[in-house]
C-alpha cells in the first residue's frame, strides 16, 4: 500500500515538472519572437595586409507584426526636383568640356598651323614661320596635361571655358505639335583655365641642333607661348630696346571662341535619352596679315575689379553717403595747421 501511494506521488511530481518545463520553454518562444531576428547574408570577407577585416556580413532585420508601418518614398518626386536633376550637372558639364578639348588637341590643324616656338631660358616666344593672311592662324588654349577646371580664379592670364546644355532638338520640334511649353535652355556656365606650359628637357646639344629628351611632362601649345602687352606703347618700348627681335607696331592676334557641340545618343525604352552641351574654348586667330619671323603679340586683357557691397549696403546708397560725406568736407573750415606740421627745412 505504502508503495503505491509513493509511486503515485513521483509521477505527479515528475508530470508537475514537465508542465513547468513546457510552460517556461512556451513562454521564452512568444519572448524570442518579440525580438527582431537579423537575418545575416552571406558575403565574402576582405582582409588587408595586416590581417584586419576590411567589411563584415551585412545583416536584415526581420519586421515583426505590430511594429512601425512601412514608408512609402516618392522617390519619382525626387526626381523630378532641381535639387535631383543637379546632382551631376557640373560632373557632366566637366565632362563634355573634357571631350571638346580633347577634340581641339587631337586635330591636325591645332599643329599644323604656320608658327614655331622659341625659348630662350625662361622667355618664349611664337614667331610666323611663313607670309600669313588675316585669320589664317588658329591656336586653342588647352590643358592637355592637368585638364584642370576651375569655377573661379584670380590668376592674371586665366582663359574662360563657357559650356550650356543645349536642349534636345527633337523633343523641342515634338513640343511645337502640342501645347506643352517648349523648354529652355538653361544660362551658360564659365569655367576657368590657367597657363600650361612645360618645356622638355634637354640632352647634351650638338652643332646643329638641340637634342630633346621627352618624359610625358611637357605641355608645349603656342597659345600660353604668345607675347602680351598692354597696347601700342609697351609695344613701341619694345621695337626700340630690341630691334631685331620681330616685334610688331600693333597687336596681331586677339582671343576668339571656338564652339563644340558634345552630344550623347541614346534611349531608354521608346524614350529618347540624347543631350547635347555647347561647349566654347578660347583661341587665339591673327586679326592682321603677319610676315615670315613676325612675332605674335597679342592685347593683354584688363581685368575688372567689381566693387564689393557691403552687407546690408546697396552700391547706390553707399554711393550717395560717400557723396554726402565729400560735401561735407568740402564746406567744412581747413584744420588749423600745427607744429609738427610745419616743415623745418627748406626743400622738404
Amino acid at each position: 500500500m505504502a508503495t503505491g501511494f509513493t509511486t503515485a506521488v513521483a509521477e505527479a511530481k515528475t508530470a508537475a515538472a514537465a508542465a513547468q518545463r513546457k510552460q517556461a520553454h512556451g513562454l521564452a518562444r512568444e519572448a524570442a519572437k518579440k525580438i527582431e531576428t537579423p537575418e545575416v547574408l552571406p558575403k565574402l570577407i576582405m582582409y588587408d595586409e595586416h590581417d584586419h577585416p576590411t567589411n563584415a556580413q551585412d545583416s536584415v532585420a526581420v519586421a515583426e507584426a505590430g511594429d512601425e508601418p512601412d514608408i512609402h518614398l516618392d522617390w519619382k518626386a525626387w526626381h523630378r526636383s532641381e535639387l535631383a536633376q543637379a546632382l551631376d550637372e557640373e560632373h557632366a558639364e566637366r565632362s563634355a568640356v573634357a571631350v571638346a578639348m580633347r577634340a581641339a588637341f587631337t586635330c591636325p590643324q591645332t599643329r599644323g598651323g604656320p608658327v614655331a616656338v622659341w625659348l630662350y631660358k625662361s622667355n618664349k616666344r611664337v614667331v610666323a614661320t611663313e607670309d600669313v593672311e588675316p585669320n589664317a592662324i588658329t591656336l586653342p588654349a588647352l590643358v592637355p596635361k592637368s585638364q584642370r577646371l576651375a569655377t573661379s580664379s584670380i590668376h592674371p592670364f586665366r582663359q574662360v571655358v563657357t559650356v550650356r546644355h543645349v536642349v534636345d532638338e527633337i523633343a523641342t520640334r515634338k513640343r511645337e505639335k502640342t501645347s506643352q511649353p517648349l523648354p529652355e535652355n538653361p544660362p551658360a556656365k564659365d569655367y576657368y583655365i590657367v597657363p600650361e606650359f612645360q618645356a622638355p628637357e634637354m640632352d647634351d646639344a650638338s652643332e646643329d641642333e638641340s637634342s630633346f629628351r621627352y618624359t610625358g611632362k611637357e605641355s608645349m601649345l603656342p597659345f600660353w607661348a604668345v607675347d602680351s602687352v598692354s597696347g601700342t606703347k609697351e609695344l613701341a618700348q619694345l621695337r626700340d630696346k630690341y630691334p631685331d627681335a620681330g616685334w610688331p607696331t600693333k597687336p596681331n592676334v586677339d582671343v576668339t571662341r571656338i564652339e563644340f557641340i558634345v552630344t550623347t545618343v541614346g534611349a531608354i525604352a521608346p524614350d529618347n535619352a540624347s543631350m547635347s552641351w555647347k561647349v566654347s574654348i578660347p583661341a587665339l586667330t591673327n586679326t592682321r596679315a603677319i610676315e615670315k619671323g613676325g612675332r605674335l603679340v597679342r592685347q593683354r586683357e584688363t581685368q575688372k575689379i567689381e566693387p564689393k557691397e557691403k552687407t546690408g549696403v546697396t552700391l547706390e546708397k553707399q554711393v550717395e553717403v560717400n557723396k554726402k560725406k565729400a560735401e561735407a568736407n568740402a564746406k567744412a573750415p581747413p584744420p588749423k595747421k600745427r607744429k609738427t606740421d610745419i616743415c623745418e627745412y627748406e626743400g622738404i
